[in-house]
């Protein structure tokens, strides 16, 4: 149920985003031999219940679950 709720951060390619968080980026290749994006080396993931830009309902669910704020 915890990979349905939080899909991992997929890329083809190298990772790009604002100055303030460009640093930080970087990928991992998984064990399917995927590529999943990183921040500062730990793994990123989507939160299914986010539908639009903006939204961050993930923002500390669980108490262990929080999004990359530049």
């Amino acid at each position: 149920s915890c990979a349905a709720a939080w899909p991992p951060l997929l890329t083809e390619t190298d990772p790009t985003g604002p100055d303030s968080v460009a640093a930080g980026l970087g990928t991992t290749t998984r064990t399917d031999g995927s590529l999943q994006v990183t921040y500062n080396g730990m793994p990123l993931y989507y939160w299914v219940k986010d539908q639009a830009p903006g939204d961050t309902t993930g923002q500390n669910v669980g108490g262990v679950w929080f999004i990359v704020n530049p």
